[in-house]
């Protein structure tokens, strides 16, 4: 026990030295692509309009879970109700769709959404895509096209013929129309981190995934900076990443960034990491790691929250089963698997700030969907230290402020602006 956080720092939880967060800046920078000719290759928000009075159907659809709401706008007023939410926690091999499944999957989601609210005229849908996706200006909004046919979260889309040319949203359109009780006239389509960055210069997501976008030259664009790849000095010194590699579904098997931090993988790095303390002849209960994978942040932040103890441990979740040895064991490995989070999510946010080529100012705000980075014990407090240190070494002295969101929100905005 008395060297429990060496062990943990030689199979790779520990908290990065300076130069390792300095080497990874630089890394990310690079990576993060000079022309971003992908994302929204307009500029956003250059179309004023005086809205009026209406409803829109808005669709989240991430690879995790789905939410349909419905906006409504009366008197400068919005309120957005969610009608429904939808789960897809199955195995990787259950979600491969042929194009025409998958926009047959959103168009039942939204039929059944629009059957629950009938009594209102809807006209405009807006659609959040937590997947890599090419938007354009069009006739009938805003749509887009897949850029991959492999997707993030295990999702596949296989195409049958010419199918690879035709718009996500116009076939959605067409779908809805051909029955006479609907007269949906305008889409919208964007990637869920631009929806996140409207309003603002930056917006990320530290969630079940990690991405940004950032404003250059006046357009949003989507860095897709959580596939960036970690550099080989930090990657060959983590046994746990180089054991995730071994069950995740990409056959290039590249250490990205997303696997440390991402909320669907942290809890991977945890489990693992007991795995390996095991193995280095640590008494945990064998079963601890496979019960303890399937833990949410919430409980994470609570073992690294020095207040925690075990009486409160059975209280709220009703674990009782776990020894005085293995909760110490539990709240070291908890309290720096999160302040290295910490450092990578502000490793992150300075970098793509870096990119954006901002003016130094006093204060710089962004926008931010999370779980992670707010529901993680002081997670955001060293997130933004560690940012905010890391642009000063690159010259850029300011105060860094964030708004929650959600790409709910975002492409309901985006949607009513434009279209109502």
């Amino acid at each position: 026990m008395a060297n429990l956080k060496k062990d943990l720092e030689l199979i790779g939880i520990k908290e990065y030295k300076k130069e390792e967060l300095s080497i990874l800046v630089d890394s990310l920078i690079t990576q993060i692509p000079n022309s971003m000719g992908w994302g929204l290759p307009f500029e956003l928000g250059s179309i004023k309009t005086n809205r009026r009075d209406g409803n829109a159907l808005i669709c989240s659809l991430g690879g995790t879970n789905w939410i349909v709401s419905l906006a409504e706008e009366k008197r400068g007023k919005i309120v957005l109700s969610k009608i429904f939410q939808k789960s897809f926690f199955i195995p990787s091999d259950k979600k491969f769709k042929s194009f025409e499944s998958f926009i047959e999957e959103i168009e039942l989601l939204i039929e059944k959404a629009l059957l629950k609210i009938e009594n209102k005229k809807i006209n405009t849908i807006g659609i959040a895509l937590a997947f890599p996706i090419i938007s354009e200006e069009v006739e009938w909004g805003i749509d887009a096209k897949f850029k991959d046919t492999k997707l993030p979260k295990g999702w596949h889309i296989e195409y049958e013929n010419g199918e690879n040319s035709l718009y996500i949203g116009k076939t959605i359109l067409d779908k809805l129309n051909r029955k006479p009780h609907h007269n949906i006239q305008k889409i919208v389509i964007l990637n869920d981190v631009i929806a996140i960055g409207y309003g603002s210069n930056l917006g990320f997501i530290f969630g079940t995934g990690v991405n940004a976008a950032c404003k250059i030259k006046g357009k949003l664009w989507n860095t897709e900076v959580g596939k960036s790849v970690i550099p080989k000095e930090i990657f060959e010194k983590d046994k746990v990443l180089k054991k995730q590699l071994l069950n995740i579904d990409n056959k290039r098997k590249l250490p990205i960034i997303e696997y440390l931090i991402g909320g669907e993988y942290i809890k991977d790095r945890f489990a693992i990491a007991m795995d390996l303390l095991i193995k280095d002849g640590y008494k945990i209960q064998n079963r601890l790691p496979e019960q303890l994978s399937l833990l949410e942040t919430e409980l994470l932040s609570d073992f690294a929250n020095p207040f925690f103890n075990l009486e409160a441990l059975a209280s709220k979740y009703r674990i009782k089963y776990i020894t005085p040895y293995e909760f110490k064991i539990l709240k070291e490995l908890s309290s720096v698997l999160l302040i290295q989070t910490s450092q990578l999510i502000g490793t992150i946010i300075a970098s793509v700030i870096i990119k954006s080529n901002v003016k130094n100012s006093n204060e710089l705000g962004f926008n931010v969907e999370c779980s992670v980075f707010s529901d993680g014990y002081n997670v955001k407090e060293l997130a933004l230290e560690y940012a905010k240190n890391l642009l000063l070494e690159k010259g850029i002295n300011t105060e860094l402020s964030y708004t929650e969101t959600s790409s709910t929100k975002g492409i309901t905005m985006i949607t009513l602006d434009y279209f109502l």
